[in-house]
């Protein structure tokens, strides 16, 4: 079915009573009110009269009542913390929410001779909320927007400085370009594929065209990175990304995988509930992967924690043994 119409489960509500007083005084308020509608649009409304700033390095939370630390005394931060924020309020309030991690922009690109894609970048990633309504289902809320900074207009200005970009751009758009189409040929390379090259090759002078025009872009781009070593870069993936796959994956051996639409967040909690030696160094992880995850230049140094986290928990499940030392000196 429609996963906007699905309902809502009892993680959707999860809440860890007693750790931001302030936020559940202020939610409390607003569950005397008669309607869920009526208690988002009174979340709305308080959100929009705070002096909210939109800042991608606002600093670390304290460990002690983080969110009410947000809330009403910094008043700074990126798209989760936002996100974190009033997803929680909206909990406390009564109303099931939850946090949805994704993108939001891009780009259309065109290559030549070949089949369109969509160019996202990190600076495009983004966290919102979204809150359930009865007889409406999930509602999208970014919380966000009603920061001071106007972060969406960024957004869309560089959506469009990248669309207007100048030869080395269309040069780089076109290598990936054909990149994509050259790993959907060799993963999908079988005899029907076969047969259909040949057939395109020997009727349709214009795709050979497109062909060649490619390869002439290809190999003056590879000349200008330096060949076969950017590209061997390339394929390394993003390091943050590739560091919590690894990570996920030595937690799947062990019979414990994220469930569907289940953010990273609400999976720590549940390893945490089975491995409870392991509640600091996932809190670390969670918070050094969200940080960096959505700045628009991940640092080396925030990566390097997250790659150094990801070690502690891997060799944790190996050995049973916690190195409270590395888990000290890489909690941000």
């Amino acid at each position: 079915g429609d996963w906007r119409r699905a309902p809502p489960g009892p993680g959707d509500l999860l809440l860890p009573l007693g750790e931001n007083p302030r936020l559940e005084a202020l939610a409390g308020e607003w569950r005397r009110l008669g309607s869920d509608r009526e208690r988002l649009n009174a979340a709305a409304s308080w959100f929009r009269g705070q002096p909210f700033r939109y800042s991608l390095e606002p600093g670390a939370l304290p460990r002690q009542a983080p969110l009410d630390h947000f809330l009403f005394e910094s008043r700074l931060g990126f798209c989760g913390h936002y996100a974190s924020a009033f997803t929680t309020l909206m909990r406390a309030a009564g109303v099931p929410a939850r946090v949805v991690s994704g993108y939001r922009g891009g780009q259309w690109v065109q290559p030549v001779g070949g089949t369109g894609y969509i160019d996202l970048r990190q600076a495009d990633a983004h966290a919102w909320s979204e809150v359930w309504l009865q007889g409406e289902g999930w509602r999208r809320v970014d919380p966000t927007a009603w920061a001071d900074g106007d972060p969406l207009a960024s957004a869309t200005a560089g959506a469009r400085s990248r669309a207007g970009g100048g030869p080395w751009d269309w040069l780089q758009q076109q290598w990936w370009g054909l990149d994509i189409a050259w790993a959907r040929w060799w993963l999908g390379y079988d005899s029907e594929q076969q047969q259909a090259l040949v057939a395109r090759l020997l009727g349709e002078q214009r795709h050979l065209l497109g062909v060649v025009v490619l390869l002439a872009v290809a190999i003056s781009l590879a000349a200008s990175l330096g060949g076969l070593g950017w590209l061997g870069r390339r394929r390394s993936g993003d390091p943050l990304r590739l560091e919590l796959e690894r990570t996920l994956r030595a937690f799947a051996r062990q019979g414990m995988a994220p469930a569907a639409g289940e953010t990273l967040g609400g999976f720590a909690r549940r390893l945490a509930e089975r491995w409870p030696s392991l509640v600091d160094p996932l809190e670390a992880f969670v918070a050094t992967y969200q940080q960096h995850r959505f700045a628009s230049a991940p640092s080396r140094t925030g990566r390097r924690q997250a790659q150094r986290l990801g070690r502690v928990l891997r060799r944790s499940l190996r050995t049973g043994n916690l190195p409270a030392e590395a888990v000290q000196r890489d909690h941000p």
